[in-house]
């Protein structure tokens, strides 16, 4: 029997979650400030204080084939419909790649960013579009922007894409919609070389329902994630997924008073990590290949948020709270291989961004939502 799913969300709802949890083609470029090189010795360094123009509440970053950092910001930029920007960390200068006009183009891009073999840039929008239920679109290296489809929300198409886009061995893009297909559960969609658009997978709620997460895909083509609602034999309190390579859904694991996130991470030895949020504790877990879930630690009285975990060559496990660290408005931590949690940093404002990223130095990358007349900043932590 399929399991009683939750009302519908409202579309402010569910835009106000991705910023609570977060993040024309002319060039801008972002203000001088801080030289990488001459503030090493730091601990904390803010790289860029985002002024509005260029962007306002960045969702986290990402690396291109480059080695820069590259994001999106929800709103803010010309338009103030949302910006992509890169930010070159050996000059210490950045610009802003993309402004959404907020019409067909789309507006407010959130989620995971991805690259093709040729340098282009694929992503998606949560409103905006044709129907203003989203867009997912490319953005070649001469800062032409194009929309590879505008979601409908009809006909089995999907609306109101969250986790971004991620790409297989072959070039296609896969992503996912919160809302939309056959029973308005979400979907999966892809977007193949030939830029075809079809839905590969429409939940029905006992595999999942409602994906936000970014997304997973191993060799062979089978993609995971996670779902905060549906799942199987439990309260409708979510899943972790897996589409195999033919478009048929499993719950892998079925949650049961945790709410799971939008945040998965994988270990070269294949198995999952992610955060788990409840009224308390919130848990980092362990999903391992032979399907037993392990809480690893307990965030208490703490939030952690929806970040997408960082794992190191030695299995050290890097992630975020919301909430508590030195100045209660969350910390930067590390779980080792002996199970205990270090806070590496406390953050000075709240609202870290859902995305970061690690270099072999150890020195770690991230945004703000607030800070600097709440407009967002980026910086890095060196430990």
């Amino acid at each position: 029997m399929k399991p009683a799913l939750r009302s519908k969300p409202t579309v402010s709802f569910l835009l106000q979650q991705i910023i609570s949890f977060s993040i024309s083609a002319a060039i801008v470029l972002f203000p001088a400030f801080l030289h990488v090189g001459s503030v090493q010795a730091q601990t904390y360094v803010v790289l860029h204080q985002f002024h509005g123009i260029d962007g306002k509440s960045p969702n986290g970053v990402f690396k291109d084939p480059s080695g820069n950092l590259c994001g999106t910001t929800l709103v803010g930029g010309t338009f103030g419909q949302g910006t992509i920007f890169r930010f070159n960390i050996k000059t210490g200068y950045g610009a802003v790649l993309y402004n959404f006009l907020g019409g067909e183009d789309g507006a407010s891009p959130t989620g995971q960013l991805a690259w093709d073999s040729a340098g282009n840039l694929y992503g998606t929008t949560f409103l905006g579009g044709t129907y203003n239920f989203g867009t997912v679109y490319k953005l070649d290296a001469a800062g032409t922007h194009t929309v590879l489809h505008s979601f409908s929300g009809t006909n089995g198409d999907g609306r109101y894409p969250a986790g971004g886009v991620t790409l297989d061995r072959q070039g296609d893009v896969y992503g996912g919609t919160q809302e939309g297909g056959s029973l308005n559960l979400g979907t999966i969609f892809k977007v193949d070389t030939n830029g075809v658009v079809t839905t590969f997978h429409d939940f029905l709620g006992p595999e999942g329902a409602n994906p936000k997460s970014n997304l997973l895909i191993d060799p062979v083509g089978n993609i995971y994630g996670v779902a905060p609602f549906g799942g199987i034999d439990n309260d409708n309190e979510g899943v972790i997924f897996k589409i195999d390579a033919n478009g048929a859904g499993t719950a892998l694991y079925s949650f049961f008073g945790m709410y799971q996130v939008f945040g998965l991470a994988r270990d070269a030895a294949g198995n999952f990590f992610g955060t788990t949020t409840a009224q308390n504790p919130n848990t980092l877990y362990k999903f391992d290949r032979s399907g037993v879930l392990t809480e690893l630690h307990f965030f208490y009285p703490e939030r952690v948020g929806p970040f997408v975990p960082m794992i190191d060559s030695a299995g050290n496990i890097y992630g975020a709270a919301v909430e508590g660290g030195a100045n209660g408005d969350g910390y930067l931590y590390k779980f080792d291989t002996t199970g205990t949690l270090t806070v590496i940093y406390s953050f000075p404002v709240a609202g870290p961004g859902a995305y970061m990223v690690r270099n072999a130095n150890g020195d770690i990358y991230g945004t703000l939502l607030g800070y600097h007349k709440d407009n967002g900043v980026l910086f890095r932590i060196t430990p």
